[in-house]
């Protein structure tokens, strides 16, 4: 596993022991403080449990994770088990923090006009006492299946919130500003894609579900399609995948070598930056119980993964 200092203003790869080839020569500019360069990811996941700890214990079970996917409500920034709390045990044992925030009173709109300056300042100031990269999202999924709508106003309303965020959130440069999008609008390439899509931040996340692949290649068709079109909204914008998952009642067998195969078509991309697994009995149905959580096969290869040599952690990054 690699880890990344900053040489003359670019990130390049540390030599940690004898077996790690010579690093390629840098490649531009870092795209974004923290990038942990092309065709490497931040690999990690999100957690059932309540208590990050239980996170971080499962990081340790595969060797070590780059990134926490964690989930807010807008009254958790500060605090015992918060964002301040969460990011702070995080950085201790070695991972970053990808986290989606509900704004306040579910309103787009609120933020988008300024009345929530203050609550988008507190988010700033944990991040920037903080230090290390923080990729944070403000409703993540936002589409509801209504054209031109979501849960928390319009598309329209969205897209103001984020250049509000964005435009306030400037100068902390670890705050890594990071929608989230649904991903079947975007697999499909229909409307919602384009109404909802922001250049207003720094990463470009989505979440993609595989629905019923069954091998390699329909995989790389379903992850082209959504990441190829967001890529091509948002131009040379670094991308993260932030949900994805593997359910046997979908995928049967497949579902172990479909982390593998998903991995190694982010990997091949090189414009992903990172990925968090969905690891969580959540979002499931009586008639379906099967759930994503890692287990058996699935969580082998999700291990495995982990220790690739395209897979990084930051914990020896210079800032």
């Amino acid at each position: 596993m690699k880890t990344f200092r900053i040489i003359d203003g670019r990130w390049a790869p540390l030599i940690v022991d004898d077996t790690t080839p010579p690093p390629p020569p840098p490649v531009g500019d870092a795209r974004f403080y923290g990038d942990p360069g092309v065709s490497n990811l931040y690999y990690g996941s999100s957690w059932d449990g309540a208590d990050v700890g239980g996170w971080i214990t499962f990081s340790k079970q595969c060797g070590g994770l780059g990134v926490s996917r964690r989930y807010y409500q807008s009254n958790q920034v500060t605090g015992s088990g918060n964002f301040s709390d969460e990011a702070a045990k995080l950085k201790a044992a070695g991972a970053l923090i990808a986290v989606s925030f509900k704004v306040p009173n579910n309103n787009w709109a609120g933020v988008a006009n300024g009345s929530q300056d203050a609550w988008l300042d507190s988010i700033a100031a944990v991040a920037d006492a903080h230090g290390q990269p923080c990729f944070v999202c403000l409703h993540h999924e936002p589409y509801n299946g209504k054209t031109g709508t979501g849960d928390g106003g319009t598309a329209a309303d969205f897209k103001a919130m984020y250049k509000r965020a964005y435009a306030r959130w400037s100068g902390v440069q670890n705050l890594l500003t990071m929608p989230i999008y649904n991903g079947y609008p975007l697999v499909d390439n229909s409307q919602p894609s384009r109404d909802f899509f922001t250049p207003d931040c720094d990463i470009q996340g989505v979440d993609i579900y595989p629905r019923a692949m069954k091998n390699r290649a329909q995989t790389w068709a379903k992850y082209s399609a959504g990441l190829g079109n967001l890529a091509k909204l948002s131009g040379d914008q670094p991308m993260f995948l932030a949900e994805y998952g593997a359910r046997p009642s979908i995928q049967g067998d497949y579902c172990a070598p479909m982390i593998r195969d998903i991995y190694d078509y982010l990997v091949s991309r090189g414009d992903v930056v990172g990925c968090t697994y969905f690891n969580s009995g959540k979002n499931v149905n009586t008639a379906d119980p099967s759930t994503y959580l890692l287990d058996g096969a699935r969580l082998q290869v999700f291990q495995q993964c982990a220790q690739l040599p395209n897979s990084v952690v930051p914990a020896e990054l210079t800032y």
